[in-house]
């Protein structure tokens, strides 16, 4: 799955650097980490919509948590190019450090 999503994402900053050739690599690195606040903002809202928070007008709505998930994790992989770190190391790394975590808490 790592794979799927490193290349997709050098597809999609391949894309950005293309269309956004006038904006430098720290610009759009940053434009990048905007729009993952942005969908951690709606993931927010959509999590308190599934547990009955919210008004009666966007309850009406589907919820949308699959694919505001997967759209935040495709963004970190974008972001992570951006910044030239290597995220199959940096989740291998964090696998390691939560599982010796919960191993020393439980």
């Amino acid at each position: 799955m790592h794979k799927e999503l490193n290349n997709l994402a050098a597809e999609i900053d391949k894309a950005l650097d293309k269309k956004l050739a006038h904006m430098g690599k720290e610009a759009r690195a940053f434009m990048t980490m905007l729009k993952i606040n942005k969908k951690a903002g709606h993931l927010s809202g959509e999590v308190m919509k599934s547990f009955g928070y919210s008004s009666q007008e966007h309850a009406k709505e589907p919820l949308q948590l699959d694919n505001l998930l997967a759209g935040l994790v495709l963004k970190a992989f974008v972001l992570a190019r951006q910044l030239d770190v290597d995220m199959d190391k940096a989740i291998e790394r964090k696998i390691d450090a939560v599982r010796e975590k919960i191993s020393n808490r439980w």
